[in-house]
């Protein structure tokens, strides 16, 4: 038994625990336990919400909750209740339609596809495009296909040299530029000239030295430059430059032709064609194109261009007859005597004194300058003496028709026959004073045999010509 009287006090959210007792809302005795009377809140608990034993649900992607004793629930990170639907929250927050938040529709930019990170909306650039200027409106703006941004953004790719720079496949590389090749596959360009003879177009396109020529490469092709004098002719550059520039059907060039030339005969001389003129022909005019156009029997040029024949006697008729001029006379008009220089070799009057007779003599046929002899004044100086007898006019200024020739002029003691029995000059000894007479001769010994030959010089009238004898002669006698 109690020493004094034991009393009970509750809190106003809790009944006593009695059978009959009523809980204050909005708490409940949902154990039926009197000892811990109204233990449950039913405006917040989910396995009592309302009332006792009423459980709140879990929907997808949520937790359930209960507020003020009505049963509901709170998406999960990630997910959203877009429709208001009590299934739960089964729409997807990370994607671009609802990204962060029901509506929340995320664009696609240019060249990229839209994306949802972390609630916030982001894009994707497409394959081969960036966006290398940061600003989200214009998406990938930027093709990652240049030398400026290359697989990437300002990727920049160098110029090599003689190259341009280039981008393919994200990767950098380089073109060369026309007229250069990359011949050794180094990165540092194009160092090879493909305008030579070695890399003609190509690297490795050698082009070979045809016969009688130089090999070129021109606009990077091979080719060939002939040397000096010969020409490719027949275009066929397997043989070159076959063809010799000197003759008369290619004369310094291909086809030109040294022919067709009237009253001529074309040369090549020098890679330039000349003439020589048919006999009674000259080339007055200097003009090659039309060959020797002047006949040379006509007074103004007879034998020789401008070679003009002098005035005739009064009464005679100047004439030009195998390229000497003469003159015809009509009657007795030109009287007996010819004039000088001139003669009348037909003995025809009606043409005058016809033929010209200066300096036509080149041989004398009433020459005799058999049997030399020879005289020495010592061991070491000899003459050739020889006798010309029945000749017409004077040798030199001497007319005793005597020549002679001596071995050594004014050189004591020249030995003329030496051991090699070369051939020695001779010169002329007398008669002399003969200024345009052209005097020579020549001797060489055959044993105790003087072999010679002498070149006289002689004068009739005004005109200089030459007597050549040749023959030999003995030693001492």
């Amino acid at each position: 038994m109690l020493g004094a009287a034991a009393f009970l006090t509750f809190s106003s959210c809790q009944q006593p625990p009695s059978p009959n007792a009523t809980c204050n809302p909005p708490f409940a005795d949902c154990d039926q336990l009197s000892t811990n009377g109204c233990e449950v809140n039913t405006s917040n608990d989910v396995s009592n919400c309302g009332s006792c034993g009423n459980v709140c649900t879990t929907p997808q992607h949520a937790v359930a909750t209960c507020g003020a004793g009505t049963c509901g629930f709170t998406c999960n990170p990630g997910w959203g209740n877009c429709d208001g639907s009590p299934a739960g929250c089964e729409w997807d927050l990370t994607s671009t339609a609802q990204c962060g938040a029901c509506g929340n529709v995320c664009p696609n930019p240019p060249n990229a596809t839209a994306t949802c990170v972390a609630g916030n909306c982001a894009f994707a650039c497409a394959t081969g495009w960036g966006d290398c200027d940061g600003n989200p409106a214009n998406g990938c703006e930027t093709a990652l296909d240049s030398s400026a941004h290359c697989g990437s953004c300002g990727n920049v790719c160098a110029t090599p040299q003689n190259a341009v720079a280039t981008c393919g496949a994200a990767m950098c590389g380089f073109t060369c530029n026309p007229g250069w090749g990359n011949c050794d596959g180094n990165p540092a360009g194009c160092l090879w000239d493909l305008t030579s003879a070695s890399h003609c177009g190509a690297c490795g396109n050698v082009c070979p030295n045809p016969p009688n020529a130089t090999a070129t490469c021109v606009a990077g092709n091979c080719a060939f430059a002939c040397a000096t004098g010969w020409g490719d002719c027949d275009g066929n550059p397997a043989n070159g430059c076959e063809t010799a520039l000197d003759s008369s059907a290619h004369c310094g060039a291909c086809g030109n032709a040294c022919s067709n030339f009237p009253n001529a005969t074309g040369t090549c001389v020098a890679s330039n064609c000349q003439i020589a003129c048919l006999s009674g022909w000259g080339n007055c005019d200097g003009n090659m194109a039309n060959g020797c156009e002047t006949a040379l029997n006509s007074t103004s040029h007879c034998g020789a261009c401008g070679s003009v024949c002098p005035a005739p006697p009064t009464g005679a008729t100047e004439t030009c007859i195998n390229a000497r001029c003469g003159y015809a006379c009509t009657g007795n008009a030109c009287g007996s005597t010819c004039q000088p220089g001139y003669a009348d070799t037909d003995g025809n009057p009606a043409n005058g004194c016809e033929t010209s007779i200066q300096c036509m003599i080149t041989q004398d046929p009433t020459t005799n300058c058999s049997s030399p002899i020879t005289e020495f004044e010592n061991v070491d100086k000899f003459w050739l003496v020889s006798n010309f007898t029945g000749l017409e006019g004077a040798i030199s200024t001497n007319s005793s028709g005597i020549a002679r020739f001596y071995n050594a002029p004014n050189v004591p003691n020249y030995p003329f026959f030496n051991a090699t029995d070369s051939t020695h000059t001779l010169y002329r000894g007398e008669p002399c004073g003969c200024p345009v007479c052209p005097d020579s001769g020549t001797a060489h010994r055959s044993g105790s045999t003087i072999v010679f030959t002498m070149n006289i010089g002689r004068i009739r009238g005004s005109c200089p010509f030459v007597i050549t004898c040749s023959g030999s002669a003995t030693l001492g006698q």
